[in-house]
């Protein structure tokens, strides 16, 4: 029996066979649409500049730590990321990676952590907050899904959402989208541990629409809600006053180098990720 039912949904079809057969064909061409309309809808966000309300929450040792207030995210394809968290101009947090490395900066305690990036895992960093900076584009529903491995992986079908688990040619799912018919952007996206369970956990809501110039238009989540499924890190988002020209991005925002010289941690922790 195949079930893909639900509240409003598309019933359950319990005579297996060709019905069955013919039932997941349709629902897997719905999800190669579906993904190349997402894809085309991000082809433009190749940089991105925007500020944003924070608040974070993350454990360190047998403390738990949070911040909340302004910040400013800037996103320069295909791996630089930079994430500030402050207030009153003041940064407390500032996390980031250049596809190479990723890092965090502590302000208020002077610490900075810094490592190998592992965009494979997505999690486990060995940073504080738990969350790889370089998998924030894809969290927010701003990177391409590969279109064979829709076709390789598995639909499911939950009322009008379209549940969609890609694998790659080893047959590995690292991340499920959940589309809704209603928006552009994923309103959910799982990045997944080996056995399948979600590691951790980004909502999307409030869709947006930000005009590259001369390119197109992209929809994207305003309000996001990323969490640890172990509940030891949480980062909450809400974006605006979007410059996707990205003219205020600069270099030093992406240099880890630069970035100790500006912040002058006391200490700076290595981590090693073997």
């Amino acid at each position: 029996m195949l079930a893909l039912g639900g509240c409003g949904g598309r019933g359950v079809v319990e005579d297996g066979g060709d019905a069955v057969a013919e039932l997941t064909r349709a629902t897997l061409a719905e999800a190669v649409a579906r993904v190349e309309r997402h894809n085309a809808n991000v082809a433009v966000i190749d940089r991105m500049w925007c500020r944003m309300g924070v608040r974070v929450m993350w454990v360190e040792g047998d403390k738990q730590r949070r911040e909340s207030g302004e910040g400013v995210l800037m996103v320069r394809r295909p791996g630089e990321v930079a994430l500030s968290v402050g207030k009153l101009g003041q940064d407390g947090l500032w996390a980031g990676g250049d596809g190479e490395r990723v890092w965090l900066f502590d302000l208020r305690e002077g610490v900075a952590w810094v490592g190998a990036a592992d965009p494979v895992s997505g999690v486990g960093t060995g940073l504080p907050l738990g969350i790889e900076p370089g998998e924030v584009p894809r969290l927010l529903g701003w990177s391409a899904i590969d279109v064979a491995d829709v076709r390789r992986g598995r639909v499911t079908a939950i009322g009008d959402r379209l549940w969609i688990e890609p694998r790659d040619a080893q047959g590995r799912a690292t991340a499920r989208y959940v589309f809704d018919p209603a928006v552009e952007h994923p309103v959910r996206i799982d990045l997944l541990e080996p056995d399948g369970g979600s590691a951790v956990t980004s909502r999307l809501s409030d869709a947006e629409r930000v005009t590259y110039v001369g390119r197109g238009v992209a929809e994207i989540g305003a309000d996001v809600a990323i969490a640890l499924s172990d509940g030891s890190s949480e980062l909450i988002l809400r974006l605006r006053d979007y410059e996707p020209a990205g003219e205020r991005i600069r270099d030093a925002a992406f240099d880890f180098e630069r970035l100790v010289r500006a912040h002058r941690p006391e200490e700076i922790v290595e981590i090693d990720r073997r």
